[in-house]
């Protein structure tokens, strides 16, 4: 279980808590790449939630190192995940040096073309977490301890039932900030904040922080 906890009268709510929010092209048939403002912490989550395309060969999603600004095949690539839409085959590999892929590793799911399909990625402290639908479907161990230079994330051969607007980015996110990243109705949002262990609260759910107590703001996930 995480919790993303504030302590009030030590930080300003927006300066705690960030978030930032991209919108997709939704004429763009290729790849989308999104910047994540800092690399990947143990316990970031990832959330992609859409249709996979009617027409489309392959859904792709990508933690790319680096930040690369557009798609380039010298770019790695920590974990790979590209599912082949005709018959729901999901493949996971990494990409550590250009044209030297890992040893894909296959499973079966249920994302086919024009199916709606959930996607969760989670990260370990060696490994990635991957479900489909709330199913745990592989343990991607790391390949390479590159998690750490992944600063970007790329997505292709989704749509979306339904697209929203943006709402205001707000706060000022922290390079060690974790990350609640959301793809979802056409768009990218990353929620930033301070992430606190379990082995950090106590039983009622508030920092250990010794004799002076402060108000919380404790969000379980």
């Amino acid at each position: 279980m995480k919790f993303l906890l504030v302590l009030i009268g030590l930080l300003p709510l927006a300066d705690a808590f960030a978030y930032r929010c991209i919108a997709l092209d939704s004429k763009n048939e290729g790849m989308q790449i999104i910047p994540l403002n800092g690399s990947l912490n143990v316990r970031d989550s990832f959330t992609i939630t859409g249709t996979a395309k009617a027409k489309g060969e392959y859904f792709v999603f990508n933690f790319f190192e680096g930040s690369p600004k557009k798609v380039d095949p010298n770019n790695l690539i920590s974990l790979h995940v590209k599912v082949y839409l005709e018959n729901g085959n999901i493949i996971f590999s990494t990409l550590p040096k250009p044209g030297h892929w890992y040893p894909e590793e296959p499973k079966q799911t249920v994302i086919k073309n024009g199916v709606d399909f959930k996607l969760d990625i989670k990260l370990r402290e060696n490994d990635y977490l991957i479900y489909v639908n709330d199913k745990l479907i592989w343990t991607y161990n790391y390949r390479k301890p590159s998690f750490e230079t992944v600063k970007a994330i790329g997505i292709s051969g989704i749509k979306f039932r339904n697209t929203v607007a943006c709402s205001p980015d707000r706060g000022v996110p922290s390079k060690s900030d974790s990350k609640i990243v959301l793809i979802e109705n056409g768009v990218v949002k990353i929620n930033y904040a301070t992430t606190i262990l379990d082995s950090d609260l106590t039983p009622a759910g508030k920092k250990k922080i010794g004799p002076v107590a402060l108000s919380t703001v404790v969000i379980e996930i």
